[in-house]
């Protein structure tokens, strides 16, 4: 379970001006915070008297009895005290500057930049809300500058040996997320491409960071490289442009020194700040240099905390501890500084852990499955929870219908999508191309295509199939891509998309896609043609039990359109082709992406499966419960089981994801 929080903010307005909010309460005091308290404060080697120092001068009189009330409540309910430092725009720039990370409470001995009981922030407040949190795997993109001909004073960054620190790292985390590493020159151009087409949310930049002191004041920049790998200084607006519009990105890391300090009397000015002014909801930089050693150490900590958790502060808090725990880096604890406008920290939803295998048949199910495909008796059934993170689920587009249909809609605002339909088709909206042509435009922008407006108005096939080699290429444990990597010949797809398709074609295999005629009886000659279609493993057969998108109004959609598919197939008008018939009586069917509680479901299950015997090779489903569900999760998976055991299907409760990542990792032992 994820650990709970008391909220607080720590809101500095001037250097005399300050209150401390939580649960609903205020208390105000007068901070001794003035210019000659800052002028006679000269950062000594230790941090703790320094610390020390500050926070006297700041939790004075009634701020400091309400820090240790919220305290004491955070720890009477079982949780940990977030803390969000929030230094007043208006605020002198002198408040800004300081080193807030090392405030330390000297009689509880707890530094509260670096404590596990406090996730300490500095929050910088902009009209815009940040967006939810992520419900995916989170994706991080690592760039690394290392220009050949540095300035005198700044020392080379061996690129080889960062990259793998980091990977040594992030490797053991794969399962909760995944990285790319930037290849060639780190230049603004790539830095930005790279970004746009991977719909990445985390980016790692490591690079030298410069504070220069000019005629009109201090300025911060980065040294990335130009297209011959030399030395390229990149300003703070420049490098504020290259996030512009990036819409998935929840966090920017900033290796680099000085790359946290604020030089100006704009509280956004420097180039962590800048981003944030740009949109990124948090943001990590060195507030002075930072030593190679600490930077590693950082990293280490906070990415491990970070992919478990998915709360930045917290991540932040503890990693900056581990410094502070350490002899050769203690100095250094505060120097790594969070801006950040989440007020929950939550980047994104953390990944449950992948549960223990279930077994069939006495052995391991990645095993079975894995020895299945030698034979290629294994029958992939493809549901909509394929498309998590990558299209809008059903209960999405369900709730944007209802939504733009008015207060007028006569249903539910919950009610499923096939019901939503119903109501749309007695009206003449036409749900089936209204459907094809919604996935088409979320899935250009999702995927942040950079010539979007050349792709508006194309079909979802079309655009598929423009997009679809460079997103299997950036994506490597999308669960099409995997399934395409596997020795399939057929695969039974209730989804309407050519996703699996094109990443058979990315894999260099000549996919044949087809779809049950439903609606209408085949004429015999189309019958004959019909029954012939067989797959092999260079030329796998996806067939498309419920319409696909080429052809709208095959599309199984409406709850008309399930009671009449299932009227055709309890009656074989049609059958499924003969081989395929076949395939589902002895192959182990494999069930991805369903939600026993759905009607899509419900009726492949009632109509495909529950006349067959017990297939000779077993079934296996694997649920993905749903993040929003929290505390039900567990009730809810014990009953999506419960349905498929009546079906005597096995059930692996997990991501769809991670299974397949597994077996494919399984499948490369194997074989």
């Amino acid at each position: 379970m994820a650990d709970a929080y008391l909220d607080s903010e720590l809101y500095v307005t001037a250097r005399d001006q300050a209150s401390l909010r939580f649960d609903g309460g205020q208390y105000q005091d007068r901070p001794r915070l003035s210019e000659e308290w800052a002028s006679g404060l000269v950062q000594p080697l230790d941090p703790k008297k320094y610390g020390t120092e500050i926070f006297s001068a700041t939790l004075a009189g009634s701020l400091l009895s309400g820090y240790r009330i919220a305290l004491a409540l955070a720890q009477q309910r079982g949780a940990r005290l977030r803390l969000r430092l929030h230094v007043a725009d208006t605020a002198p720039p002198a408040l800004h500057a300081l080193p807030w990370e090392l405030l330390y409470d000297r009689d509880r001995s707890v530094a509260l930049g670096g404590s596990r009981e406090i996730a300490f922030s500095r929050y910088l407040s902009l009209p815009e809300a940040p967006r939810p949190p992520i419900q995916e795997k989170p994706r991080l993109l690592i760039a690394l500058a290392s220009p050949r001909d540095l300035a005198a004073g700044l020392d080379p960054m061996d690129r080889e040996i960062t990259l793998k620190t980091l990977e040594k790292t992030l490797k053991p985390l794969a399962g909760q997320m995944s990285y790319q590493v930037l290849e060639g020159p780190t230049t603004v151009a790539r830095l930005r491409e790279r970004l746009v087409e991977g719909g990445f949310h985390a980016l790692h930049l490591q690079a030298h960071g410069l504070l220069r002191s000019e005629s009109s004041g201090d300025s911060t920049c980065l040294v990335l490289e130009d297209d011959a790998g030399n030395a390229a200084l990149v300003e703070e607006e420049l490098l504020s442009r290259i996030f512009e519009g990036l819409t998935t990105l929840r966090l920017v890391t900033l290796i680099s020194c000085h790359s946290g300090k604020q030089p100006r009397d704009d509280p956004f000015s420097g180039l962590g700040p800048g981003l944030v002014r740009r949109g990124i909801p948090a943001v990590v930089a060195m507030r002075k240099e930072i030593s190679f050693g600490a930077a590693v150490r950082f990293c280490d900590h906070f990415y491990r905390n970070l992919s478990r958790s998915g709360c930045v502060d917290a991540a932040v808090n503890e990693a900056r501890n581990q410094l502070f725990l350490s002899p050769l880096e203690e100095s250094e604890f505060g120097t790594p500084v969070l801006f950040m406008r989440l007020a929950d920290g939550l980047l994104w939803e953390p990944q449950a852990p992948e549960p223990m295998p279930i077994q069939v048949e006495g052995r391991n199910v990645l095993k079975t499955v894995a020895a299945l495909l030698k034979t290629d008796s294994v029958l992939p059934f493809l549901g909509p929870g394929l498309w998590r993170g990558l299209l809008p689920s059903r209960s999405e587009i369900a709730a944007r219908w209802v939504e733009e249909y008015g207060d007028d809609f006569p249903l539910d605002i919950l009610t499923e999508l096939p019901a939503v339909a119903q109501v749309l088709a007695v009206g003449s909206g036409a749900p089936h191309d209204r459907l094809v042509g919604d996935l088409a435009t979320e899935l250009i922008r999702r995927q942040n295509v950079v010539d979007r407006e050349t792709l508006q108005g194309f079909s979802l096939p079309e655009v598929i199939g423009r997009i679809a080699g460079p997103y299997f290429e950036r994506h490597p444990d999308d669960p099409h891509r995997i399934l395409a990597e596997l020795p399939v010949s057929t695969y039974l797809t209730t989804n309407p998309d050519g996703l699996l398709a094109a990443a058979l074609a990315w894999k260099g295999k000549k996919a044949r896609r087809e779809h049950c005629p439903w609606r209408r009886l085949p004429s015999p000659q189309e019958l004959k043609r019909y029954n012939l279609l067989r797959g092999t493993r260079d030329e796998p057969l996806v067939f498309h039990l419920y319409g696909k998108d080429d052809e709208p109004t095959s599309i199984v959609l409406t709850e008309d359109d399930h009671l009449d598919f299932l009227r055709a197939l309890a009656h074989g008008q049609p059958e499924l082709p003969k081989d395929l018939q076949r395939r589902v009586a002895d192959s182990m069917l494999l069930f991805l992406g369903y939600d026993p509680r759905r009607l899509d479901c419900r009726v492949l299950l009632r109509g495909l499966v529950n006349p067959l015997k017990e297939a000779p090779r077993g079934r296996i489903a694997v649920l993905q419960v749903d993040p929003e569900a929290g505390q039900r999760g567990a009730e809810l998976a014990a009953y999506m089981a419960g349905c498929c055991e009546k079906l005597l299907i096995k059930v692996y409760t997990g991501t769809v994801q991670n299974f397949l990542t597994a077996l494919r990792d399984e499948w490369g032992r194997e074989r």
